[in-house]
């Protein structure tokens, strides 16, 4: 049997390679959008004045353009004060705005209206997080027959949690119209699966969850890292110039890797001050390493994201003036995102990767630093232990970020560990890459949506 088209569903869309290289979520679906050879679908970033409109149906990406004000109400109102708080745990950002919502479920219901004037049989449809948990139920209500799978990017709250999203339990009935959904992780699909039971009388059974739109599946699903494509890039020219750059401008000191999204729970500070420890309990690592911690500006609708900038350059600030020395800068600080040459060759040539948030799901970008370390000298990750699959890592050293003790003790450990020590650690965590493949991964996904589908359809007619 042929491989089916497959149509991702994913907003926004960035089409310009210039935009999405510096956007992570963009580069996750366009690399599982090649890996299946599929259709992009979803909305624009920045909307328009014009009517809205495709981009036509043979293409592998079709952005449906919407108005300037429903764009703006979907970033502004609906993620920023609705789901994103509600997803991530921050309940008391919640400003629950029923226009915002409303617009919410008419837009995608719309998009699945124009889905389905074009979706055959054979096709199979990926949505991606939350921006777009209508489209299963909407695909239904429009009489689309194929098979429909979910993946929840975002972490899923706590069941007591989920219930401060207004209208909670439409969003639990129509994640519930999906054949497969997948989470990041097992507590995140056992919090789904609980609510679903509690709030809206799901029905668990031993091939999902059967609730008033049918059948789901459930699954964890986390994203592959992109170790093949780093491991080459780390050997390209481009990057092993920006490379030796690196090293002529930091006078060869030992470089520690730390990237984060300026948010409340990527514990930014945290790790500066724990730097700040290191080098007032273990002086012999002043002029000798310095902190590369790139913040990038990932939103900028949070009141206190403008504050949180403000306490991290403070803290950056009082740390550089206190130890600073001529030929020495403790932390070199970006506010913005690093390109992909630069990231790898960052990534490359630190003898320690700093990733401690307090609550991610996933941690692709401490997977990227796994995979662009030279194996004759690889540097050693130090990983949050919140994190969720964090204990699987078997060779990083894993800290709580809250410890600012124990994390810069874990530095200096992973600063004077002998080169032995780090090609062991270095090679578990190889290892544990070289398994994952996004190709299989995605071709796997899709699999798993279809027989869920099959099986879905043969319990109806039964």
């Amino acid at each position: 049997m042929s491989n089916p088209r497959v149509v991702l569903i994913s907003s926004p869309v960035k089409p310009s390679s210039a935009n999405s290289q510096l956007d992570r979520s963009s580069q996750i679906i366009d690399a599982i959008r090649q890996s299946l050879d599929a259709i992009w679908v979803g909305w624009s970033a920045t909307g328009s004045d014009a009517a809205p409109r495709g981009s036509g149906n043979n293409e592998s990406l079709q952005v449906r353009v919407l108005s300037r004000a429903q764009t703006t109400a979907l970033s502004a109102q609906l993620n920023s004060q609705i789901m994103w708080p509600a997803f991530y745990g921050r309940a008391d950002l919640i400003n629950f705005d029923s226009a915002a919502y409303d617009l919410y479920q008419n837009v995608n219901s719309q998009l699945a209206a124009d889905l389905a004037t074009w979706l055959v049989d054979g096709d199979v449809v990926w949505v991606h997080d939350y921006l777009h948990v209508p489209i299963g139920h909407a695909l239904r209500r429009a009489g689309v027959a194929v098979p429909v799978g979910f993946l929840c990017h975002a972490p899923f709250p706590a069941p007591d949690q989920i219930t401060n999203l207004p209208r909670h339990e439409e969003v639990l009935r129509q994640l519930c119209a999906y054949d497969l959904a997948g989470f990041q992780s097992v507590d995140c699909r056992r919090h789904f699966e609980v609510a679903a039971q509690r709030v809206i009388g799901a029905q668990r059974t031993p091939d999902g969850l059967v609730g008033p739109f049918g059948n789901v599946m459930t699954r964890v699903q986390e994203l592959p890292g992109r170790s093949r494509d780093i491991v080459k890039r780390a050997q390209s020219d481009i990057v092993r110039a920006s490379a030796d750059h690196l090293r002529e401008s930091t006078a060869g000191q030992s470089l520690i890797a730390s990237f984060a999204s300026l948010d409340q729970t990527q514990a930014i500070i945290e790790r500066l001050r724990s730097f700040e420890m290191l080098l007032t309990e273990a002086p012999e690592w002043r002029r000798r390493a310095s902190l590369v911690q790139a913040t990038l500006p990932q939103r900028g609708w949070l009141p206190e994201d403008t504050q949180l900038r403000i306490d991290v350059e403070r803290a950056f600030t009082s740390i550089n003036g206190e130890f600073a020395t001529f030929g020495w800068t403790p932390i070199h600080y970006f506010h913005e995102p690093l390109d992909t040459v630069r990231l790898i060759a960052l990534c490359r040539d630190s003898a320690v990767g700093l990733f401690t948030p307090f609550s991610e799901g996933v941690s692709l970008t401490a997977k990227d630093f796994i995979a662009a370390q030279q194996s004759d000298n690889p540097g050693v990750l130090i990983m949050s232990n919140l994190i969720s699959g964090a204990a699987r890592h078997d060779g990083a050293l894993l800290v709580n970020p809250h410890d600012k003790a124990e994390t810069a003790h874990a530095i200096r450990l992973a600063l004077s560990m002998p080169r032995a020590e780090r090609y062991v650690r270095w090679r578990k965590l190889m290892d544990l890459l070289d398994k994952e493949d996004l190709v299989g991964w995605c071709h796997d996904v899709i699999a798993e949506v279809l027989d869920a589908r099959a099986s879905n359809s043969s319990r109806a007619l039964s």
